[in-house]
């Protein structure tokens, strides 16, 4: 099973091209800090995401944040 430090450092790449939100919630999640969080407001609406292929594209926040976890 792998730290949270060593799973922070394996995923860099990856959240660091994340929303500055985004990277919050996953480092805290990765260190185990929280294991619960609130989303509010409307979650339907889209965002604005470059990928680390470098594609770009809209995206609805309900699975953008789903695909934070997988």
């Amino acid at each position: 099973m792998h730290s949270g430090q060593e799973l922070l450092a394996k995923n860099s790449h990856v959240i660091n091209e994340l929303h500055a939100w985004a990277q919050e919630l996953s480092k805290k999640i990765l260190l185990k800090t929280v294991n619960l969080y609130i989303v509010h407001g409307n979650i339907r609406d889209f965002l604005p995401h470059r990928d680390i292929a470098g594609g770009f594209a809209f995206v609805r926040i309900r699975d953008y944040i789903s695909e934070l976890f997988r």
